[in-house]
């Protein structure tokens, strides 16, 4: 069976900063910024049949901001911390070579907006979005390649868009 007729699983591991921006001009807390700086940490599980695309699913977790605020009152100061975080849920197809990957994912955020302030309040939402991703790799041995990973993620609903420069780890845990 020559190598390009082999079917194979793959797991793909990446994380690094996530850097965001606020498109749709929805009005911020005073003082802060529509550019954000966060993390991301992706899953992917694909399939690879015995051509060039791959189809699997996508998730993960993408802290898009965490701020701390000062509010003034009567009783004195207070700190309050906030948070935007989202899960991607999502289905990916992907243009795969030897080296090279490129691919999008379609589907859905869990978006999750977290208050502390004397009492913590949480609340979430679903939103469609979309992440494309593009990739290289280099071997680190039969099963496991490493390389940079740039993102491209958009929520709808709240207008974000994120860039993620990150480093992937692919293992292929089956082959057949």
């Amino acid at each position: 069976m020559s190598r390009d007729s082999i079917y194979r699983v793959e797991t793909h591991i990446g994380f690094g900063p996530l850097f965001s921006h606020y498109v749709n001009g929805r009005p911020l807390p005073a003082g802060a910024s529509p550019n954000v700086i966060g993390y991301n940490g992706l899953l992917r599980l694909m399939w690879h049949p015995n051509h060039l695309l791959a189809v699997g699913v996508l998730t993960g977790y993408q802290q898009l901001v965490a701020e701390n605020y000062v509010v003034h009152g009567a009783s004195g100061d207070r700190s309050v911390q906030a948070s935007l975080h989202a899960t991607p849920a999502m289905f990916d197809v992907t243009r795969q070579s030897e080296h090279f990957e490129a691919g999008i994912a379609l589907g859905g955020y869990i978006i999750t907006t977290t208050l502390n302030d004397i009492t913590t309040t949480e609340a979430s939402r679903f939103e469609l979005g979309m992440i494309g991703h593009a990739s290289y790799h280099w071997k680190l041995g039969d099963r496991f390649s490493l390389g940079p990973e740039l993102l491209l993620s958009y929520m709808s609903y709240r207008g974000i868009v994120s860039f993620a420069p990150q480093i992937d780890l692919r293992y292929v845990p089956l082959q057949y």
